[in-house]
């Protein structure tokens, strides 16, 4: 949506709601929130910078990297981010290598184990979180209304061109996560909802031919990328 420079507030909010979001802010942590997956009573939120204790330069609520911040600003920011919502929340996230596999979120130790390497995040469990971090790829939140079953995904170009959006909602990887998947498609399309946030914008990043061909014609061979490699 196009919108006039300078525009009022109450225009800025209008937007926000045309599009299904809304603010939610509690003290000082500002969280964009998917009304229709609130709605749906799965509890939801996109970060911002503020509201935070790390030095980048002020009082930025970094959730991650910690090579470049202390453990212990990135967990008062984590429990700051937590706070914003209504209950009890721990956080589950992974260490993302802009790759296509998900995790499955089923246990205790899968809450507190992020050293595992995935993009994508599954669970059925309650009062838990899944999460991603995300610079200028795509964050998608996925629900399934009918089984409670939710999902955060890292969508980064390599991850887009390998279908990880995909794979974290197919029937085939639910049945891990709820036997009542089965093969239902049908009931499963209709009950499932999903949210992206912002990302960067196609007037701002350019794609060479490979990359391309890669997101937009299926290839099915090593060889065939090795073509278009080589184009």
């Amino acid at each position: 949506m196009m919108r006039e420079t300078g525009s009022s507030p109450v225009a800025d909010e209008q937007i926000l709601t045309d599009a299904g979001f809304h603010w939610r802010e509690r003290a000082g942590v500002k969280v964009l929130v998917s009304t229709r997956l609130e709605a749906a009573g799965f509890a939801n939120g996109f970060s911002t910078r503020v509201g935070g204790v790390s030095p980048f330069p002020e009082n930025s609520l970094n959730l991650a990297g910690f090579d470049e911040d202390s453990s212990e600003n990135i967990a008062e920011n984590r429990r700051r981010f937590l706070n914003a919502f209504d209950g009890e929340f721990r956080l589950a996230t992974a260490w993302q290598i802009h790759g296509d596999k998900i995790k499955l979120v089923a246990n205790e130790f899968d809450i507190g184990n992020s050293d595992e390497k995935f993009d994508g995040l599954v669970s059925q469990l309650p009062n838990v979180l899944v999460g991603v971090k995300t610079a200028d790829c795509v964050p998608v939140l996925l629900a399934d209304t009918r089984t409670n079953a939710f999902a955060a995904v890292h969508a980064g170009w390599r991850g887009t061109a390998q279908s990880i959006v995909a794979k974290a909602y197919h029937p085939r990887l639910s049945l891990d996560c709820a036997q009542s998947y089965r093969d239902c498609q049908c009931s499963f399309v209709q009950s499932f909802r999903i949210r992206s946030n912002s990302a960067i914008c196609a007037c701002k990043i350019s794609l060479d031919l490979y990359v391309f061909c890669l997101l937009i014609i299926p290839l099915n061979s090593e060889a065939e990328r090795s073509h278009y490699a080589i184009l």
